[in-house]
């Protein structure tokens, strides 16, 4: 698979990841989802299988900030104009919304 300006890579993710969190998991974040959908199972009835499924998942953030906090997905900040004429005010570590 070729990436933007060519570059070799792979593509990982499968189905379900992106769809139901919105972004790229990390192998952490991964992990997490792996072992709740091992959790989840089937069900007798879709109904119920929604129910649970919604239920076991509750331990998965839903919101990006919780995500990015938690190490389970993948983001890329890039600075606007204002943070580019600060730029020396921006340390390794610093949290972009803290």
């Amino acid at each position: 698979m070729l990436f933007a300006g060519q570059k070799q890579g792979t593509h990982t993710a499968r189905f379900g990841e992106i769809e139901q969190r919105g972004v790229a998991l990390t192998p952490k974040g991964r992990q997490l989802y792996d072992d709740l959908l091992r959790n989840a199972g089937t069900g007798q009835d879709n109904l119920t299988h929604q129910m649970h499924l919604q239920e076991t998942f509750r331990t998965f953030p839903d919101s990006e900030f919780l995500m990015r906090q938690q190490g389970l997905a993948w983001f890329r900040y890039r600075l606007t104009p204002s943070g580019e004429a600060h730029r020396q005010a921006i340390h390794p570590g610093d949290d972009p919304q803290p």
